[in-house]
């Protein structure tokens, strides 16, 4: 089976937990995408502390801190490929985790609400359809105003739909022309569009025609699909999310090519 990889990125500071006692030598694994709030939510990992993981939220323009939210590392631990998104209306965060892994016959993933405020959590199963299961969970977006959120899975080829609000599933659907055991054509990054009320999740590998070209599949938040995006050669083999502007309906998404990284534009 192919391996999904994470970009990652060393913090040169600490933060400071809801007792203002330092928490140094940390790294940002995720930053969930939030265009609705000045409050924002990174996962991090302690690297001196056997990769405890938390969550930090904050004020990035004023460069404060509001809260440390230190999770539990028997369902957040690396090895689980946690994945992050912000329900800002609700305070909330959303993460997804693979709780074997992402095994082949495996365990369904778990979704989970943590109260930005109190750290209170909440979590329910998962879609893990398909004759190999799920797999691991690749990416996750959160409407910021509705909560629905989308996930896309390593084994099956399928988009899930998720209402957060009443934390229940909506649908999980395959990506154009794959079959639920279509591991090479399955989703990476994945964007909301709170505007539009839009996801648009990236896939390395174009099932309909048979090709390389990587593709953006758009679909609303009942799990219908809307259109597919093409002409984009080199994504990454775990493509990032692209970068919407929903006013604008226009997006940038990340190519890798022989002279390093480049943008490329399209329209939605």
């Amino acid at each position: 089976m192919f391996g999904r990889h994470r970009a990652k990125i060393r913090s040169v500071s600490g933060v400071y937990d809801s007792a203002l006692t330092p928490i140094k030598d940390i790294r940002i694994e995720l930053a969930a995408e939030n265009q609705g709030t000045t409050t924002s939510v990174v996962f991090m990992i302690e690297l001196k502390n056997n990769d405890a993981p938390d969550l930090v939220v904050s004020d990035v323009g004023t460069n404060s801190f509001s809260n440390v939210i230190h999770l539990d590392p028997d369902y957040f631990g690396l090895e689980t490929d946690p994945q992050l998104g912000q329900y800002a209306s609700a305070n909330e965060a959303v993460l997804a985790i693979s709780p074997d892994g992402g095994a082949v016959g495996g365990a369904a993933p778990i979704n989970f609400l943590v109260n930005l405020s109190t750290g209170a959590t909440t979590q329910f199963n998962g879609y893990n359809s398909g004759p190999y299961g799920a797999g691991g969970v690749n990416g996750l977006a959160t409407d910021v105003n509705t909560g629905v959120t989308a996930t896309d899975t390593e084994l099956n080829a399928q988009v899930e739909f998720y209402d957060m609000a009443n934390e229940t599933d909506i649908a999980a659907v395959q990506l154009p022309c794959t079959a639920d055991g279509d591991q090479a054509s399955s989703g990476a990054g994945i964007a909301a569009d709170p505007v539009n009320k839009l996801f648009l999740v990236t896939a390395s590998y174009d099932a309909c025609n048979n090709s390389q070209e990587g593709i953006i599949a758009v679909y609303d938040e009942s799990g219908n699909y809307v259109e597919t995006v093409s002409g984009f050669d080199n994504f990454y083999i775990a493509e990032y999310p692209p970068a919407v502007n929903p006013n604008k309906r226009l997006g940038w998404a990340v190519l890798e090519t022989t002279e390093g990284d480049k943008l490329q534009q399209f329209f939605c």
